[in-house]
């Protein structure tokens, strides 16, 4: 309880206090012998006794000033009596004071007026223990100080938590769980300060990104793991399941490990390491085609000779229909091709079960009128999107670990929105336009053209530039790639061209992805509107090799300036 500063008399509220009576004084008792004497003889005895005092029960409020200024003129006329502490009564209750026998006020205060007073004795009144009032702090320093308690126990709690959860993120770190290589393999190329238009879709929007293992050789770009992370040994593996974590039906979790930004080719050099030793980097992903005659289709033929020992990871564009022939959409939907789509899938299951990730793409770049029975149109695009599903059912069915790409050109030609013949989020897992720098004057020119044209979309609205197709991949929740990616030759419209080469690579390391997941289960969200994997067209098409950067030397501006910059992210594949 709060003081009160208008009193000088201390609060003695709810604590013990006792007071002796005041001697007498009226003249009478002073001029009567008989009761002197009687006085004095009570006084010899209280020298060897011990004193008796009454408790007197604690006020219940302070006396006011009149009485208080009487008090102290009553007591001014006799000297103070002392009552030694260690002798003080206990206590009495409230009940014994009011009921139980009273003392004679003569009896509690007979003291001997002829003794000579205590050479200490003070001269001021003394009347009862003295009693030290508790020191009350103000009401807005004991805030203070609770709110500092309150502080202090929160920074503690939060210390603590954050301790334990560095010590989880720490101990789930060990080489070798992931594929990620040297950061310095995913820098932003300083040189050439390429930045990308403003994401539409804000990254915060999408669930955060799994946190990033290391390996003994580096961490990935955006890990901020110590040195103390690389020495823990890995996580163990998951158990083997018969059903994916995401629901695929079929799917073994045997530990394979998948994801990041892989760094990829086609053509010349690549299955021998050729390609790689130029570069100075690894390939983790290889591109191929088998998808033009029923043969080709069925047998999967590049799986049975050149990439059959390929152990990274692989994107194979499987056609669907024979090229320059009757097949169609419709025919291809209602079952006409089955027995065909069997065949492959058998091949397409033995041949890579248990190894990198396998990205299969169907019908690829229909949105154009160059592959004549694969082109969509209005009529047929129905048709198509079941055909699309009919085929992957069935490779799925096989080899239930792969992932479905839908890999249309960059550019569209049939004059459709890309909603009337898009297959569907549900059977699509990668979205993978094919992308070469064909009539881009402006992006050929320099960085900045480059970013101007990333972000076009068509008169349709269908996207066009590889930022505009960034962003509708982000929409459906779907990781972005390019199985196809290179310079064309000057006749096609392409050319040397290095500052397109430089802002590719600037822009693929911004948005590269580095989510990882085991093989076989769905893509995670983390990874949306992220480049998964790209593959250089480093092939001699139609006797021109004008595509290719390694190996035949055409590019000499371009090549030296890809080789110089560094690609992908992933070590392993």
């Amino acid at each position: 309880m709060h003081q009160s500063r208008r009193s000088a008399a201390p609060s003695i509220s709810g604590s013990r206090h006792f007071v002796t009576e005041p001697l007498p004084s009226s003249p009478e008792f002073a001029a009567s012998p008989r009761r002197l004497a009687r006085s004095r003889a009570a006084s010899a005895t209280m020298r060897t006794a011990q004193p008796i005092v009454q408790p007197v029960a604690a006020p219940s409020a302070v006396p006011t000033r009149s009485a208080a200024r009487r008090a102290e003129s009553s007591r001014r006329s006799r000297p103070p009596v002392e009552t030694p502490r260690d002798t003080v009564e206990p206590a009495r209750s409230a009940h014994q004071q009011v009921e139980g026998p009273r003392r004679s006020r003569h009896q509690s205060a007979a003291v001997d007026l002829d003794a000579p007073a205590p050479a200490d004795r003070r001269r001021h009144r003394l009347t009862a223990p003295t009693v030290v009032p508790a020191r009350v702090a103000p009401r807005s320093t004991a805030r203070a100080q609770r709110a500092g308690k309150r502080r202090v126990a929160r920074a503690r709690a939060i210390a603590a938590v954050t301790l334990s959860a560095l010590g989880v993120g720490i101990a789930a770190i060990g080489p070798g769980t992931l594929p990620f290589g040297s950061s310095d393999e995913v820098a932003v190329q300083q040189a050439t300060e390429a930045m990308a238009p403003p994401d539409t879709l804000d990254d915060r929007d999408m669930l955060p990104p799994r946190p990033l293992l290391t390996t003994a050789e580096g961490t990935s770009p955006s890990a901020t793991r110590t040195k103390t992370a690389t020495t823990r040994k890995p996580p163990p593996a998951r158990a083997t399941t018969t059903t994916a974590a995401s629901g695929r039906r079929g799917v073994v979790l045997d530990g394979r490990v998948m994801g990041g930004w892989y760094n990829g080719a086609s053509g010349t050099g690549v299955t021998n390491g050729e390609f790689a030793a130029w570069l100075g980097q690894p390939l983790t992903l290889a591109s191929t085609w088998a998808d033009t005659s029923d043969e080709v289709q069925r047998t999967l033929s590049p799986l049975q000779d050149e990439y059959g020992d390929w152990k990274g990871a692989l994107d194979i564009a499987v056609g669907g229909t024979i090229l320059g022939t009757g097949e169609n959409y419709a025919e291809a939907a209602r079952g006409a091709y089955d027995d065909r789509w069997r065949a492959a899938a058998a091949v397409l299951a033995q041949k890579r079960k248990g190894k990198g990730a396998t990205f299969v793409r169907p019908f690829h770049e229909m949105n154009c009128d160059w592959y004549a029975n694969w082109m969509v149109t209005r009529e047929n695009s129905a048709d198509y999107k079941a055909a699309f599903r009919r085929y992957m059912g069935i490779l799925r069915s096989s080899l239930p670990e792969l992932y479905v790409v839908f890999s249309p050109n960059y550019g569209t030609c049939n004059d459709l929105p890309i909603d009337l013949w898009y297959p569907g989020d549900d059977i699509v897992d990668v979205v993978a336009p094919d992308y070469y720098n064909d009539y881009q004057d402006a992006a050929n020119g320099s960085v900045a053209g480059w970013n101007d044209e990333s972000d076009e979309y068509d008169a349709l609205g269908n996207p066009q530039g590889p930022e505009a197709w960034r962003r509708w991949a982000a929409s459906h929740g779907k990781p972005l790639a390019f199985p196809e990616l290179g310079l064309k030759p000057a006749g096609m419209g392409g050319g040397d061209r290095p500052e397109w080469i430089k802002a590719l690579n600037a822009w693929m390391t911004k948005h590269a992805n580095t989510a990882t997941w085991q093989i076989g289960e769905d893509i995670p969200k983390a990874a949306a509107g992220k480049v998964l994997y790209f593959a250089y067209f480093n092939v001699v098409h139609g006797g021109d090799a004008g595509f290719t950067i390694f190996g035949h030397g055409a590019n000499q501006d371009s090549a030296p300036v890809y080789r110089s910059l560094k690609w992908g992210n992933n070590a392993a594949g």
